[in-house]
């Protein structure tokens, strides 16, 4: 079986090229060798390679800089996406198009299902539901019998290939020696690593259509936090739970955007790890790297 992974240098991308590579022969696409902007230089890898599936992980994440960079945000998460897409389904290739909560609102006290219509609350936001809804369309009329889609929504990532909200949180304790973080924000923290076994189960299962997939269970961002900051030894940094609106960011954030994982437990006969389970294994693997 061959795969391609787009964005393979990124955070996610970096695990998923070190992960299937136990089950497929992977070929990774970034900017220095596929500009998925450019739609004739996407074709020529699929092409040229033939993958069994492609599973698209290049995005714009910078939430807040896509208040200012609108054009380049729906560009690479809209546009790039469509080019992708239209790639895979003509060389019935299996399309994985990577998602985020960030498609909902966050006005729902309940756990968002794959049900709940997207409605994005910012230009990051907005550009991946487009995304969403380019791979819907592209595959709205293929034969029954083709590999088809999967859009895997997750959240709140962080992995040991990549800035993520875990290093921040250490580099910023460790500068500062206290800590100001946002509690009116609820998700589910994401380990890389389950994101990917998890990814990699709906296609042993041969899976279509949308799926959540995070770690298990849900906190704030000061809980989140604060479980750092104790799983690294550092319980003594004093954390200051603060509102969203005192950080004055840029970009409109959803203050519950916990997914329904339910779907995918069913399918797959186990629900993944708890976040706080994937955190403890995110420090081991950082001491195993240290």
């Amino acid at each position: 079986m061959k795969a391609i992974v787009t964005g393979a240098h990124g955070m996610l991308g970096t695990d998923l090229m070190h992960i299937l590579r136990l089950q497929y022969d992977v070929f990774g696409c970034d900017l220095d060798n596929c500009d998925i902007l450019d739609d004739k230089q996407v074709e020529q890898v699929v092409s040229a390679y033939r993958p069994d599936v492609i599973i698209h992980a290049a995005a714009y994440t910078n939430v807040d800089q896509a208040e200012t960079d609108k054009d380049l945000a729906m560009q690479v998460n809209a546009t790039g996406t469509m080019h992708v897409a239209a790639a895979a389904q003509k060389y019935q290739a299996k399309f994985v198009y990577l998602s985020t909560d960030y498609v909902f609102d966050g006005t729902k006290t309940t756990l968002y299902t794959e049900e709940d219509l997207p409605h994005p609350l910012g230009v990051y936001a907005e550009s991946k539901v487009c995304g969403e809804r380019h791979v819907q369309q592209m595959f709205a009329h293929v034969n029954q019998n083709a590999p088809g889609y999967l859009i895997i929504r997750t959240a709140w990532l962080y992995g040991k290939h990549g800035k993520n909200f875990v290093t921040t949180i250490l580099q910023l304790a460790r500068e500062q020696g206290h800590l100001r973080v946002v509690h009116d924000q609820t998700g589910s923290p994401t380990y890389t690593k389950d994101l990917v076994r998890g990814l990699l189960a709906l296609l042993d299962r041969k899976a279509t259509g949308i799926f959540h997939v995070t770690n298990d269970g849900s906190c704030t961002w000061y809980e989140f936090a604060r479980t750092i900051l104790e799983l690294a030894g550092m319980s003594q940094i004093p954390v200051q739970p603060i509102t969203t609106q005192e950080l004055h960011l840029p970009a409109p954030r959803p203050k519950f955007s916990a997914l329904d994982i339910s779907k995918f437990a069913k399918l797959i006969g186990q629900r993944p790890h708890h976040w706080k389970q994937g955190l403890q294994e995110y420090f081991e693997e950082l001491r195993i790297k240290n």
